[in-house]
């Protein structure tokens, strides 16, 4: 008798199921713990053939092979039917069982989908309705990952499932373990905090004569002022109009001086990252403010021309700032550098589509060379005597942590062109 091939098998799982057993039959609508899974797409079950005429037993049972496949697959695997009840499970997700959260064959993972399992409700409802939908054929997979605690210890879990394309549909459900992924991917974060710090602190130190004359400024006028007010009250009779406009004078350029202080401290602080939204236009204004004084000092005016309207992006406010920061600095010295009539840095926000936004900033220098464009953005080049060459190449990562792309090119009318793109789009929370 010869031997029941696979595609003897295929057809009839497609055709007529008057051939197959009992059990087979339940197994095809679901209702069978015995596993059926879609290896080369056809069905395999040696119980299956005895009773088909002329059909011998198949020599290598399908269900060992099975068994070792899902024992060879990394992580935690289970098989489930069309009704989302766990039929088979490989050994590491039988071991994993052990712990409160865990489900075992014969119990229904969609079901525990949809009453929170061990993931927070918003990520177990969303699973719940991506199961289903999977289950019933609408989308092929699913991979999400989610904080949970196994053995009192706090871990990241990555799940991934997929469709099972067979008789009966179904699906196969992986989880692994990525908390040493997530660890090392905060530390690395951690250290991009660090050396982004380090830079702005850099920065700072190059700003330390213009932000020295912003402060003098107000500091001067408290003092004339206080003088003033203290001739006022030596005179017999003092104009007290004129002690109170003294007195609301101080008071101003006391908080001009603060807040010159205050956007300092805002940039030389240390922090974690924090993803909130971002007021672009009003972000650009107060890096101006920043560097506005520098830019008197080397007889360079900025021009900024604000959209009407811009999708919200979401970001870290002072790694962001970091960036603009940088890019206006460098603007400042390569427009001071040139030979233009006129000294100007341009800089305009525009929404490119209904999430995507762009910062352009322009200077009026003698361009980048040719040769050193794609060198631009390596960590320790630079074109400046005194530069580090780390500004840039931090703000490129900075830029492309948040989802972004940080892009230079020469402008055919002359000067350098730096854009900033960003997506308005709010990121995975996970």
């Amino acid at each position: 008798m010869g031997r029941v091939t696979t595609s003897t098998k295929l057809d009839r799982a497609n055709g007529d199921l008057g051939a197959f057993c009992a059990r087979c039959k339940r197994a095809f609508e679901g209702a069978e713990r015995t596993i059926y899974v879609a290896l080369s797409r056809s069905l395999f079950h040696p119980a299956c053939y005895p009773s088909a005429a002329g059909a011998p037993r198949a020599d290598e049972s399908s269900a060992s092979v099975l068994e070792a496949v899902l024992a060879a697959l990394p992580g935690e695997t289970a098989i489930l039917n069309a009704a989302g009840t766990i039929v088979q499970v490989n050994e590491a997700w039988a071991t994993a069982a052990g712990n409160k959260h865990a489900l075992a064959v014969g119990e229904n993972y969609l079901k525990a989908c949809g009453l929170g399992l061990d993931m927070p409700a918003d990520v177990a409802r969303e699973v719940h309705a991506a199961i289903d939908s999977i289950l019933g054929g609408v989308r092929d997979e699913l991979a999400f990952e989610y904080p949970a605690s196994r053995r009192d210890q706090d871990r990241w879990l990555e799940v991934r499932v997929r469709h099972l394309a067979r008789l009966g549909g179904g699906a196969v459900v992986m989880r692994f373990d990525v908390t040493a992924r997530r660890q090392a991917q905060a530390a690395i974060q951690r250290h991009m905090n660090q050396i982004a710090h380090l830079d702005r602190v850099g920065a700072m130190g190059q700003l330390a004569s213009s932000i020295a004359h912003e402060l003098n400024q107000p500091l001067t006028a408290i003092l004339s002022n206080a003088q003033a007010a203290i001739r006022l009250l030596g005179g017999a009779a003092p104009d007290l109009a004129e002690l109170r406009a003294c007195l609301v004078d101080i008071i101003s350029d006391d908080r001009r001086a603060a807040e010159v202080i205050r956007r300092m401290r805002q940039l030389l602080k240390k922090t974690g990252f924090n993803r909130l939204p971002l007021a672009i236009n009003d972000l650009i204004t107060n890096t101006i403010a920043l560097v506005a004084n520098d830019a008197l000092l080397q007889a360079v005016s900025i021009e900024f021309m604000p959209a009407a309207e811009l999708p919200v992006a979401y970001g870290d406010v002072v790694q962001i700032q970091q960036v603009l920061l940088n890019l206006l600095s460098n603007a400042i010295a390569a427009s001071a550098a040139g030979r233009a009539a006129v000294r100007t840095v341009s800089v305009r926000t525009t929404a490119l589509t209904a999430i995507d936004l762009e910062v352009l900033v322009h200077d009026s220098g003698e361009g980048i060379a040719e040769g050193d464009l794609e060198r631009l953005f390596e960590p320790f080049f630079t074109t400046k005597s005194d530069g580090l060459g780390m500004g840039l190449a931090i703000s490129r990562m900075i830029v492309e942590a948040h989802g972004g792309r940080l892009l230079a090119e020469n402008d055919p009318r002359g000067g350098a062109s730096f854009r900033v793109h960003l997506r308005a789009a709010r990121p995975d929370a996970s």
